[in-house]
């Protein structure tokens, strides 16, 4: 893991599946919002 000391991106220590829902809720989410009519809800 040389490249954590020179890397300029956020690295956190999750599982894979945590990271997935990071994402979902981060972009998923909006994009269901903007591009069609539905109610969303995530699930954990």
């Amino acid at each position: 893991m040389d490249y954590a000391k020179e890397t300029n991106m956020s690295l956190i220590g999750v599982s894979h599946s945590a990271s997935e829902y990071l994402v979902k809720e981060t972009l998923m989410y909006d994009w269901f919002k903007e591009n069609f009519d539905v109610d969303v809800t995530l699930i954990p």
